[in-house]
Order: structure tokens, then sequence, then C-alpha cells
């Protein structure tokens, strides 16, 4: 993990991005961690299920889903009264990605998804109930090979290589298939999904990769 080690580094990074709020011991872990990096991805791809969410869209979620206020939050429930929420971490890392560390770059950055979701519509739903939506800038939800979402992403994002993108999925085979096109993709841990701690691990793998391309290629 990245801390900013006194108020000085803190301050200098509400400046730095004119953040005008005290900025979280989390928001500080993922922006330090983007700032060390020599190699950033321009475009981060997610899965969902088990990644961004602790279940499977398509079996265990049964629309309609409400959104209700509840001691002061909101929360959401589907058709059986299963209370639905993403995993801890990924509210704060998907806006920290897109408000903090993509938003004074000067290179372009995208957020995208890729689910074999055969549910879309649900999928899309509950995104934006989780209040996500606007911060992606692709989704690609539909069954089949993953290698087809990724070359949609790649072609409707105007992604020169793909070598860009970072991928985060639960699924070894959809990394396995999706990395023969030359992404670098990383594994989260089923059941524990994306966490701050996994997209610090993501990150330094991809600038890894990309800093010891010709290496690797050798090997």
């Amino acid at each position: 993990f990245y801390f900013y080690e006194n108020d000085n580094d803190r301050n200098e990074i509400e400046k730095n991005y004119k953040i005008n709020r005290p900025i979280t011991n989390k928001e500080a872990q993922i922006e330090i961690c983007w700032q060390k990096l020599n190699h950033k991805p321009k475009c981060i791809i997610f899965d969902l299920d088990y990644t961004i969410w602790p279940f499977i869209l398509d079996s265990k979620i049964l629309p309609p889903l409400r959104k209700i206020k509840q001691n002061g939050n909101f929360v959401i429930y589907d058709h059986n009264d299963r209370l639905i929420n993403h995993y801890e971490d990924v509210g704060i890392i998907i806006r920290t990605l897109k408000d903090i560390c993509f938003k004074h770059d000067p290179e372009k950055r995208f957020l995208a998804i890729a689910s074999r979701s055969t549910t879309r519509n649900l999928a899309l739903e509950l995104i934006e109930m989780l209040d996500l939506i606007n911060y992606f800038d692709n989704f690609q939800i539909y069954s089949g090979s993953k290698i087809k979402h990724m070359k949609c992403i790649k072609d409707e994002l105007k992604l020169p290589n793909y070598d860009d993108i970072l991928f985060f999925d639960d699924n070894k085979s959809n990394l396995q298939q999706t990395e023969s096109l030359g992404l670098i993709g990383y594994q989260v841990r089923r059941h524990y999904g994306l966490s701050i701690n996994e997209l610090i691990k993501g990150l330094e793998k991809f600038n890894f990769f990309k800093a010891n391309k010709s290496k690797i290629k050798k090997c």
C-alpha cells in the first residue's frame, strides 16, 4: 500500500488536482501509486461478476431492482429483497481513477467494462443505480469469448495497441484468452473482488511488463 507521508503530501495532492475537500487515505494510496508509474495504461477494463460485485448477475439477482433511502443512505434490493452492492473499494477506485488520476493527465485515458453476462440491460441498470455509469467510456456486455470484447473496446476507443490495456478479471481462462492479444491481465481473487491492494498490484504488473517488454519477448 501507498500512503502520503505527512500533511504536506496530502496538501500537495489536493492542490495539484484542485480538490476542494480533504483527500482520503484510500484516494491517496491510488493517486500516489499512479504517479509512481513510468508506464500507465491508456485503458483499464473490468469484468463484472466477482470483480466489481460479489455475485453472478445472471443467476443470483432477480429484477425488478429498487433503490431506497434507508437510515440516511441509499440501498439497492432485488425482487427477493436481496441487498445488492459492489465490493467495498470499487466505488472509490473508479471515482479516483477517473476524477483524480485521469483528469489532469496529458493523455486521454479510459475505463471500460467487459462482461459475459447475458443480461446486459440489468447490468447497466445496476451500474447506474450504483452511481458508476458515467465513469465508464465503453460497455461490452454479452456472452462469448472476451477476445471479441477486447477487440470492440480497442476499435471503439481507438486505442493504438492491445498492450495499452490493463484488464482485471477473476476468471483465469478469460485472462489467458485475452492476453494472447497482447494486453496485460490481472486476476483478482474470486469472492474478494477488486480492492485497492489488487488495483495497485495490477498497475505495478502493467508497469513492469511495459518496462521489460523487449526482454520478455526475447524470453
